[in-house]
């Protein structure tokens, strides 16, 4: 069961600890590692002042889930990759890049519109083989265009109502971290399109 105590808007992975910065600025790209989206569907319909007709797409990552496990819904998102496969040294993807292809293979979403809404900090222990401060911006997407097929292999999308979200975190098949950064997402496209 959820401990819904815990602050939604800091946490750890193993020894690194990550805090979520409201912000409409970016951090430093060449201190992104991944980038994320809240991605709303139908957005252009709906209602200024009511965050239950917004429609998210979430994904789940089907490969590895055994049977007694709840499946595991998140935000569309991932690294940040060098932008020629060949060259793992050279130019990276901007976070912004990186997002429309996250969401594209993850979710089958193609992002028309996009805003940053804030992001993680991410502290990594001294010795890691991650970089010390990394950083993952999250934008609030929408789209225009009809959802395709995620073409990433084991990876199902869905969209939710966001109070179909919240259901989610009664069943444990969403972590608390991750519907805070929908509600928040949610709330900044709202108020940014209104």
């Amino acid at each position: 069961m959820v401990d819904h105590r815990v602050d939604p808007f800091a946490g750890a992975w193993g020894d690194a600890r990550w805090e979520f910065v409201p912000s409409l600025e970016a951090p430093d790209a060449a201190l992104c590692t991944t980038a994320a989206a809240v991605a709303l569907w139908n957005f252009d319909t709906a209602k200024p002042h009511d965050p239950d007709s917004v429609q998210v797409v979430l994904t789940c990552n089907a490969e590895g889930r055994g049977t007694d496990s709840p499946r595991s819904w998140e935000l569309p998102g991932g690294h940040i990759d060098p932008l020629d496969p060949n060259n793992p040294d050279g130019p990276m993807e901007t976070p912004e890049q990186a997002l429309a292809r996250e969401t594209l293979e993850e979710a089958g979403f193609v992002i028309t519109k996009a805003r940053l809404f804030g992001y993680r900090k991410v502290t990594n222990p001294a010795g890691s083989q991650y970089p010390e401060l990394a950083y993952t911006p999250f934008y609030w997407a929408a789209t225009t265009k009809p959802l395709q097929a995620p073409t990433e292999p084991g990876v199902e999308a869905e969209v939710f109502q966001l109070g179909e979200v919240r259901e989610l975190l009664r069943t444990d098949e969403i972590q608390l971290s991750e519907l805070a950064m929908v509600e928040y997402g949610v709330a900044a496209a709202l108020r940014h399109r209104f």
